[in-house]
């Protein structure tokens, strides 16, 4: 693609023609997916996210500046998208690893707490569920499902000055809690989220 055609594929893009944009994916797919699977590791990751960089490009096609290359910006959608999943990922094994010591521990015979593993998740529960609903419908979108503030206030039509307020109040209120029960482990309270 010329300069001047690619201008010019650009503009269309910007105007919704799918044909546009589908010269923009087939020029970069493949580098998108590689980088990608550079970054993450994973073929069934990486397919996806690509299919979500492309997703992205014609959501804010409108905002495009067609006097530069596509490319720098997909790859920088490309970079967040891939770091948002590795967070996620890293979270949940973080989650799954915790539940699986508190299960271990719950059968183990030397346990000293009165408590069982179903007395602290309902402890946790009921901590969570005394946030106001906003405050825990942010709470949970971003420690069980890794969302991040910008994700979360577009998911919730709030701004991420919001969302980053709502996640300060939901760590303090919680973490005073966690002071009220020490034998608790915090993790749990993402675990039961």
């Amino acid at each position: 693609m010329s300069a001047c055609s690619e201008r010019e594929i650009l503009e269309k893009l910007r105007e919704g023609d799918l044909g546009a944009f589908r010269q923009i994916y087939d020029k970069y797919h493949k580098k998108i997916y590689g980088y990608c699977y550079k970054l993450c590791g994973d073929r069934q990751a990486s397919e996806e996210l690509t299919e979500d960089v492309f997703v992205r490009l014609w959501e804010k096609r409108e905002v495009l500046d067609v006097c530069r290359d596509p490319g720098p910006l997909l790859f920088k959608i490309t970079r967040d998208f891939a770091w948002s999943f590795l967070k996620q990922r890293s979270r949940r094994k973080v989650i799954q690893e915790n539940a699986r010591s508190l299960r271990a521990h719950e059968r183990s015979p030397k346990v000293e707490s009165d408590l069982t593993l179903s007395d602290y998740i309902s402890i946790a529960e009921g901590a969570i569920r005394q946030l106001p609903p906003r405050r825990r419908k942010v709470f949970v979108l971003h420690y069980r499902d890794g969302l991040d503030n910008k994700s979360i206030a577009e998911a919730l039509n709030i701004s991420e000055s919001t969302v980053r307020v709502q996640l300060l109040k939901s760590v303090r209120y919680l973490r005073d809690f966690m002071r009220a029960h020490p034998e608790m482990p915090f993790s749990l309270l993402l675990f039961v989220c």
